[in-house]
Formats: structure tokens, sequence, C-alpha cells
């Protein structure tokens, strides 16, 4: 009885840490940003001179900070906050691991403190490889995972701030830092690069808090975040503009990269149009349709990533 009572413990923690992973919002965030590095280090280095085992360490932090660190974190402020209590998304209103008592609020704090000493332990691997620099890779990583949503900066919780203090630049440290650990050195393309990748994430960041507006603004604190600002001061009607906003943002940093003569980011200007229009047709009053945009638009974010890392290496 013991040993099937172990078995099922094991069963029910590896289904909790699986939910909390959040394969996509992973692999769309933090895992493509990886992708658009390594295109970008083939092409100066090379594909047989890539160092692959660097490359899975790389996506092994990456997963941790995000996948486990900051969802653990995140789930377990919201819940407090009650947002994730009232939140009638799909997608957003955390993992449901707390309300499906897979996890408690203490596991959850148990496990993003794990998870962070262990992305921590392969960034201090990667500074005696690659030397200090990283450390500022690793900082911004630490800062987004526990300041996006953790008290007492709770960043998530104020309009702007969270996708400009915490996820955009997360997002560029993680194409910068992973071209920095292969190459040794940074460029002006790969930092464009990077910006624009995490311009994509942000876009869909804006559609993914769409369904979560009302039990955002009832939470306590409430979570003010940049479309629930828009709620309030204009209407839900104009909460769509925000996503919209950034994938045109993220269109002229592409046609501003062309100029410059390096005309792979005219691919980021094409893509951002659908990104936009998404956005634009996006219904704010049905969580069925922000849901299905999202998906897209998420979508839209990975098959940017491979693009830009497949067409570095041919334009």
């Amino acid at each position: 009885m013991n040993g099937q009572s172990t078995v099922l413990r094991l069963g029910a923690t590896a289904r909790g840490l699986y939910m909390l992973l959040r394969w996509l919002p992973v692999l769309s965030w933090s895992v493509s940003a990886f992708a658009v590095a390594v295109g970008f280090a083939a092409n100066a280095l090379g594909l047989g001179r890539i160092h692959w085992f660097h490359v899975l360490l790389i996506l092994g932090a990456g997963v941790l900070f995000q996948g486990f660190t900051a969802h653990a974190f995140n789930d377990w402020e919201d819940w407090r906050s009650g947002t994730d209590r009232l939140s009638p998304g799909i997608l957003s209103g955390g993992t449901k691991v707390i309300p499906r008592g897979v996890f408690t609020l203490q596991a959850l704090i148990w496990i993003g403190t794990a998870t962070l000493l262990m992305g921590l332990g392969i960034g201090i691997y990667f500074v005696t490889v690659s030397g200090p620099l990283i450390w500022l890779f690793i900082a911004t990583g630490i800062w987004a995972a526990v300041g996006y949503t953790m008290p007492p900066l709770r960043l998530a919780y104020r309009p702007f701030l969270g996708e400009w203090a915490a996820a955009w630049p997360a997002m560029v440290a993680c194409t910068a830092g992973a071209y920095y650990i292969l190459t040794g050195a940074l460029t002006w393309p790969v930092l464009l690069a990077g910006a624009i990748q995490a311009t994509f994430c942000v876009g869909w960041l804006m559609q993914h808090h769409l369904p979560d507006i009302e039990a955002d603004l009832l939470a306590s604190p409430p979570k003010v975040t940049t479309v629930a600002l828009i709620r309030r001061r204009w209407g839900v009607k104009k909460t769509r503009w925000a996503a919209a906003a950034y994938f045109a943002a993220a269109g002229l940093m592409g046609l501003a990269g062309g100029l410059a003569g390096e005309p792979v980011f005219l691919a980021s200007t094409l893509l951002s149009v659908p990104g936009a229009g998404l956005a634009l047709r996006t219904d704010p009053s049905s969580v069925r349709d922000i849901t299905g945009k999202q998906l897209a638009m998420m979508g839209l974010t990975i098959v940017h990533a491979v693009l830009l890392a497949v067409l570095v290496n041919f334009v």
C-alpha cells in the first residue's frame, strides 16, 4: 500500500508540474527567443561550431525560470489576490493547480524557489565559461521571474510596467544572452532580432490579459494591467488596440532593420500585419474569440522566430 500511495503521489506531482509548465506559452516565449539566438549564432559561426550541450543547458534554464519559477510565483500571488478565482479565461487565469487541489500555496513557493536556484546554478556555470557579463542576463531573468508578480513589486499589477520592466527585457535577454554564450559576442542585428521577437510576445500577452480584465480589477490589490487601464479609461472595445499596437511596433522595428541593411527583418514586418489584424478583429467580450485569436498569435510568434532563425542564414 505504501508503495502504491508513493506512486500515486509522484504521479500527481508530475501532473501538477506539467500543468505548471504550460508548454505552449514556454514554446512561444523563451524557447522561441532561444531559437532566434541559435539561428543567428549559426550564421556567425557555422552550424557545425554550435555547442549543442550549451544550447540544451540554455533551454533548461529558460524552462526553469519561465515554466516553473515564474508560473509558480504567478499562481501563488494571483490566487491570493483573487483574480485567478474570478477569471473566466481559458488560457489565462493561472494554471489551475490550486483550484484542482494539485498543489498548495506553500508548495508553489517551494517549487518557485527550487527551480530558481536550479536555473541560477546553470547561470553560474555559464559565468565560469563565458565571463561576468552573463550575470546581467541572469539578473534580468530572475528579476522578471520574481518581480513580475511577487510582492512588493508586483510589476504585472501595474500598467506598462509588467511588459516594459519585466517581460520585454527578459525576452531580449534570452536572445542576447544565448547568442553571447554561443558566440562570445553581441551584434546589433541579434539585439534587434531579440527586441522584435519580444515585441511579438508582448503583443499576444496583451491578448492573453483580455479575459481577465474584470477579475483583475476586482482583485485585492487590483491588477491594473495595461488592457485593464484602457478598459477603465476608454471602454472594453478599445482594449484590442493594445495587442495591435505591439504588433505594429514590431513591424516598424522590422522595417527599420531592413532599411538599415538587414533584409531578414522585413519578414518581421510581413508577419506583424496578420498579428495586428487578429488583434483588431477580436471581440473583447467573447472569451472564446479572444482565446482562438491568442492561439493564432502564439503560432505566429513561433513562426516568426523560426523564420528569422532560418532566413538569416540565407538572406
